[in-house]
């Protein structure tokens, strides 16, 4: 076993969720293993909170989850903008986009982790 498989084993430990990005089949699995749920119904559950949480953004509601962050939507007003690389002058179009607002709780966990020492994990 090499050090990077040594430190990622540790870091990512086994399970549905042990990949570097989390999707919505991770998200399938883990319902599926750890609440004993087919995976015909863990699909419906996901599917469905992801499509509630689309209907609100639609709608203009925001989207509190404790914890761990805000999802809003906020229109953007015409602009104008250059092609960066043949510096051509061109308008970027009024848009509404999808804004994530980090909880304290979530943004405090993510700036005060420390990556383990790999030099450590290999010596083990």
């Amino acid at each position: 076993m090499n050090i990077y498989s040594q430190y990622s084993a540790q870091t990512f430990p086994e399970g549905p969720a042990n990949s570097s990005t989390l999707t919505k089949q991770n998200f399938i699995e883990i319902l599926y293993d750890r609440m004993g749920l087919s995976r015909a119904e863990a699909a419906s559950v996901v599917e469905s909170i992801f499509a509630e949480i689309q209907r609100a953004l639609l709608e203009g509601r925001d989207v509190k989850l404790a914890n761990f962050g805000t999802f809003s939507t906020r229109d953007k007003v015409a602009r104008p903008g250059r092609n960066p690389k043949t510096g051509e002058q061109h308008e970027i179009s009024a848009r509404r986009v999808v804004t994530f607002v980090p909880a304290p709780h979530l943004r405090d966990s993510v700036a005060s982790f420390v990556e383990p020492d790999v030099a450590a994990v290999a010596s083990e």
